[in-house]
């Protein structure tokens, strides 16, 4: 059984109605019957099996890391008439409230008390409205066209991909993950990243991100108006990207799963 985390018992205050006893009981019937468990990184094998002796029985179990292989990019299917600002920053997955989009928020409404619109970088948010978030969508439907923020969803995989590409920084403040592929996929696109810091990105990517507090809304801001600054000075650009080597791919993921079976 592939156990990708255990977030909806760490963090039961993030999850829909119902969801925590439903995900209870199936993580219980893998500590009572699996014959191995699949993590996909150190950090959730730690907390699943935390949660397993706590129920009695720990099933065998190995880490094997998920492939990240980014789609090509298709800036040919992003929406027509799209306009990105420039610079841009990337904020990429599903709105709910683990991901913690109510901070980018903030650090936006702070950066427009800052800087003449002329200077205010984009924020373009990528990923469908989810759940027990209605503060942050309220924000987000008052938006006005002057507040430098793109809501965008129902993209392919190659568009999110030249999204990537083109960003000055993904940025990820997202509270908790069992893997988190987004901040994986913009490192192997080279493009610099600002995330919280999570136990499966010091693993997997080690020194690559800018770690941050997800509560501080200064050190987000610092963070992204520098890059902002120096991306229309012209004093980064393609000088700021750097390779990541060794990230997983899916022969490794198979080749630790099927060693063990």
């Amino acid at each position: 059984v592939l156990v990708h985390d255990t977030i909806p018992l760490d963090y039961p205050g993030f999850q829909r109605p119902g969801t925590p006893a439903r995900f209870e009981a199936m993580l219980r019937r893998v500590g009572a019957s699996a014959d191995l468990a699949i993590y996909n990184s150190e950090a959730t094998r730690t907390a699943s099996e935390a949660w397993f002796a706590r129920w009695g029985r720990v099933p065998p179990g190995v880490v094997a890391h998920l492939g990240v292989v980014p789609a090509p990019p298709d800036p040919a299917a992003l929406p027509p008439g799209l306009f990105l600002p420039r610079p841009y920053f990337l904020a990429l997955g599903t709105i709910e409230p683990r991901k913690n989009h109510a901070l980018l928020l903030d650090v936006w409404q702070a950066l427009s008390a800052e800087l003449p619109p002329e200077d205010l970088p984009g924020l373009v948010i990528v990923g469908s409205r989810g759940w027990e978030n209605e503060e942050v969508f309220r924000r987000l439907d008052a938006l006005s066209p002057q507040a430098g923020i793109i809501e965008l969803a129902n993209l392919s995989d190659g568009a999110v991909t030249a999204l990537i590409d083109g960003a000055a920084a993904l940025l990820f403040p997202s509270r908790a993950e069992g893997y988190g592929l987004p901040p994986m996929e913009a490192a192997a696109r080279e493009t610099p990243t600002i995330c919280a810091n999570l136990p499966v990105y010091r693993e997997i990517l080690g020194d690559y991100p800018v770690y941050a507090d997800p509560d501080d809304v200064y050190f987000w801001k610092q963070s992204i108006r520098n890059l902002a600054e120096s991306m229309q000075a012209g004093q980064s650009g393609d000088g700021a990207r750097r390779a990541l080597p060794g990230l997983p791919d899916w022969s490794s993921h198979f080749g630790v799963v099927l060693a063990r079976t």
